[in-house]
């Protein structure tokens, strides 16, 4: 456990974003955190591909007091913005918060993960992200719970992280000199697999903390089936991925051909007439289809490319 917290660093990568981002930084200006006094606050901005607005909108922060970094990174690419973005977190923090530019968190948020950390002797924090919907999302969005993610009491032992909400202690990022991967820098899910590196390489489980909220602006585009189809098929083709660069899985491609063809079965079988007759649960097996067809390709070697059209135009 660590005697004092100097300084947080707060990464933080965009693309494209300018509203989410005005939001972000402003949330992150109302921040409090009574536990931790004596300690600095910076934030870094990565700007991903093509610069836009992301540096004139840090000015006004900037002039109020806030201590940010900028920084652009003009190869298109997740993997390249985030390792920048450590980069500059890295320099004199004893954490590294991780949140995305269509998320804006609590004014608690830092403080919980932090005393988290100290009260379970956690390197790596976890928190929750709760989706927020658009004021016309249909009822099946609602309903369906697409959007909603896991929740655990504080404490939890998790099996993996992602950068939508996540404090990191700075030592293992130095002592692994881990850094996300260009492999997946155009696919997504390269948090996935660093954290489930970084995990493995230490013998370590994130931990829950459930007060550190977040919330997560789901944009009129996502409210679809398609966009859900097609997430999930990204997702699902990561897996095997994963499994070939962490390896210790033997047969990892077997075993993900017959985990999608039994999530294409169970798909197909929830079509069928009289098996689910409600909509809801027609819209679930497209999904679970989709996932499986990911797996498949996954085990096939191949890769989506999720982020190729943000950077594209």
């Amino acid at each position: 456990m660590k005697p004092s917290i100097s300084l947080v660093s707060i990464a933080i990568i965009t693309c494209g974003r300018p509203a989410g981002l005005e939001k972000l930084l402003t949330a992150i200006s109302c921040l409090k955190c009574p536990d931790f006094p004596e300690m600095d606050l910076r934030v870094v901005v990565v700007e991903n591909g093509r610069k836009e607005l992301a540096e004139a909108q840090i000015e006004p922060f900037c002039d109020e007091g806030m201590d940010v970094i900028y920084a652009h990174e003009p190869r298109p690419g997740i993997s390249y913005a985030r390792n920048l973005a450590l980069q500059f977190a890295l320099e004199g923090s004893d954490y590294v918060a991780l949140i995305d530019d269509d998320e804006y968190p609590e004014p608690n948020w830092l403080n919980a993960l932090l005393l988290c950390s100290l009260r379970y002797k956690a390197s790596l924090v976890r928190g929750p992200v709760v989706p927020v919907l658009p004021s016309n999302a249909p009822k099946w969005a609602i309903d369906g719970s697409f959007f909603m993610r896991e929740r655990h009491p504080s404490g939890t032992n998790v099996p993996y992280c992602a950068s939508n909400n996540v404090l990191i202690d700075t030592q293992l990022l130095r002592d692994s000199k881990l850094r996300f991967r260009s492999e997946f820098a155009l696919t997504g899910g390269e948090d996935t697999l660093f954290f489930l590196q970084l995990c493995k390489l230490f013998s370590i489980q994130p931990v829950w903390c459930d007060s550190a909220t977040v919330y997560e602006d789901i944009s009129q585009a996502r409210v679809s089936l398609k966009w859900l189809k097609r997430r999930a098929c990204r997702a699902g083709s990561n897996m095997p991925q994963y499994d070939a660069i962490i390896g210790g899985v033997p047969y990892y491609r077997v075993r993900w051909f017959l985990h999608g063809f039994y999530h294409i079965f169970v798909a197909v079988v929830l079509r069928l007439p009289g098996v689910s007759p409600s909509q809801l649960q027609g819209m679930r097996s497209h999904v679970k289809f989709a996932l499986g067809v990911g797996m498949i390709r996954g085990a096939m070697g191949q890769v989506i490319d999720e982020y190729t059209e943000r950077h594209s135009g």
